[in-house]
């Protein structure tokens, strides 16, 4: 687990980020893989990549911020698993940073992408 207060320099307009996610159980949780988000400079900036474990989904999910809202593109369901080792990839591209769109992507193990496109 890697925590760090935001950093501006570490969110720019367009990014890739890559992990290898384990989740220690499949415990009806939310799971923070890589978190990097503030209130500043709009209320919903940075990014997050989750795995989800609530509801009957079990997915992963990466978010972008949107000023007031959120921007979120899943895995297929039932794509995460308690004790199972996942090679994901997400990337942010397109946008200015400032409310022009830009694309969200995310792959797991090479699958993808999936995506959604809306204000960066």
């Amino acid at each position: 687990f890697l925590s760090t207060p935001f950093q501006e320099k570490l969110n720019p307009v367009e990014m890739t980020v890559f992990t290898v996610a384990y989740v220690d159980s499949d415990d009806g949780g939310i799971h923070g893989i890589i978190e990097s988000r503030a209130g500043s400079p709009v209320p919903r900036s940075g990014f997050n990549l989750y795995a989800r474990m609530d509801g009957p989904g079990n997915t992963y999910q990466l978010w972008m911020g949107s000023n007031t809202t959120w921007q979120t593109v899943s895995t297929p369901t039932n794509a995460a698993e308690g004790q199972v080792a996942d090679i994901l990839t997400g990337r942010i591209y397109g946008g200015d940073g400032a409310g022009s769109a830009a694309t969200l992507e995310l792959y797991e193990n090479g699958q993808g992408p999936y995506s959604t496109t809306g204000p960066f």
